[in-house]
């Protein structure tokens, strides 16, 4: 009874693990919402063109297209919930999915590397039905950089001054941290810089859960 009983377990984890391996394989990566994407965000590549790009990238070829604007594409870097894509040399996109049980959520970033470095945070689900930002990660301000106790005139004099806020974004810790940085330095003065730079915080660090992305210190 108990030599039975050993081989019924024995049966029963290797069906558990058959399923959870049939389930991982036929999860959905990124590349495929990639291929799969109705051109909201990839307007300028076609769809039989990101086709062709994963197809060449997968067999280690770095192929570069032409995109519809006449500007080289291709795949920086593909992992199974990542993707990274340059659009030209001044764009570059960067998509994450955020798998939460059955309520995906596809993160894009938009990287705008001339003449200074900004960036854009969007949210889709898989289907690229757009989400309401707001709802997912509230996007930093300029005065979310200005460090607490900083004197009510140079709160003011940055308010006044910065009407551009050049903000980007970088994924890090494996995807786990979202770092906002503040490009100030690089478009105005040296002579302005020099009397906000005491009172700012170089970047943000947000944590990401889930689908959850919360400040979680500034540095």
């Amino acid at each position: 009874m108990t030599i039975i009983l050993k081989q019924m377990k024995g049966a029963l984890c290797a069906v558990a693990l058959l399923l959870t391996s049939t389930a991982t394989m036929g999860a959905v990566e990124i590349k495929d919402l990639f291929m799969n994407e109705p051109g909201v965000v990839f307007e300028l590549l076609p769809e039989a063109t990101r086709i062709s790009m994963i197809s060449y990238h997968e067999n280690e070829q770095n192929v570069y297209a032409t995109n519809r604007a006449g500007n080289s594409s291709h795949i920086a870097a593909l992992e199974p919930r990542h993707m990274v894509v340059e659009m030209s040399a001044g764009r570059t996109v960067e998509l994450q999915l955020l798998v939460t049980g059955t309520d995906s959520v596809v993160m894009v970033i938009d990287h705008y590397k001339t003449p200074y470095p900004d960036g854009v945070v969007t949210f889709y689900d898989t289907k690229w039905k757009a989400l309401k930002t707001d709802k997912l990660f509230k996007a930093p301000k300029m005065e979310d950089f200005i460090r607490p106790g900083t004197p009510k005139n140079v709160v003011k004099d940055i308010k006044q001054n910065v009407t551009f806020p050049l903000i980007d974004y970088e994924l890090e810790g494996n995807g786990m941290q979202l770092t906002a940085r503040q490009h100030l330095a690089d478009f105005y003065t040296a002579t302005d810089f020099a009397r906000w730079k005491p009172y700012l915080y170089d970047k943000l660090i947000y944590t990401i859960v889930k689908n959850k992305i919360t400040l979680t210190a500034p540095r």
